[in-house]
């Protein structure tokens, strides 16, 4: 029922008004011990970025970094619930992050494509995939043991069959 429910709102948008989106715009002060410990080991951002996910409220996992020895740090978190973009000034310790949620929707579209939702979920996506897949087989060859329905499940296929074909090629771009 959700990935049905959640294919129907990826083709209609429109009929929910955007929600979330709306970046908040925050700032915070490291304490110079930790500045000075974090300057001593800023390897690719990742012991950065460990803390700052401790220190704030961030929203998504730690994507990348991009770091400037000295001067600054830009570090990028993102998830299928939002992403946070984060500013750290190395020579004060000055951070300004900006993290933008996810609406219900935009939350769900991610959540059907699998879209930066981590490997549990993608798990979960290929096993529901797999399971309906069978079904859908498992019933598809019923058709073919069952003599009394054999004629309309042949007619009914063909008909599919043609119609889906039809729609292709004379609507799909």
């Amino acid at each position: 029922m959700f990935f049905s429910l959640s294919g129907l709102l990826l083709n209609h948008p429109e009929w929910f008004a955007r929600e979330g989106g709306e970046g908040e715009l925050l700032e915070v002060e490291l304490p110079a011990e930790a500045l000075d410990e974090l300057s001593q080991k800023l390897d690719e951002g990742a012991g950065l970025a460990l803390y700052l996910q401790k220190e704030l409220s961030l929203v998504g996992a730690f994507q990348s970094a991009e770091i400037f020895p000295g001067e600054e740090a830009f570090l990028r978190f993102g998830g299928a619930k939002g992403s946070s973009d984060v500013t750290v000034d190395l020579a004060t310790g000055f951070v300004e992050y900006e993290i933008e949620k996810s609406g219900m929707v935009e939350l769900m579209h991610n959540l059907h494509r699998g879209k930066e939702s981590g490997a549990a979920w993608k798990g979960l996506i290929d096993v529901s995939a797999i399971l309906i897949l069978l079904m859908s087989l498992f019933g598809f060859f019923l058709m073919f043991f069952i003599r009394i329905r054999f004629a309309k499940s042949m007619i009914l296929l063909g008909t599919s069959a043609v119609s889906i074909a039809a729609i292709y090629f004379l609507f799909v771009p």
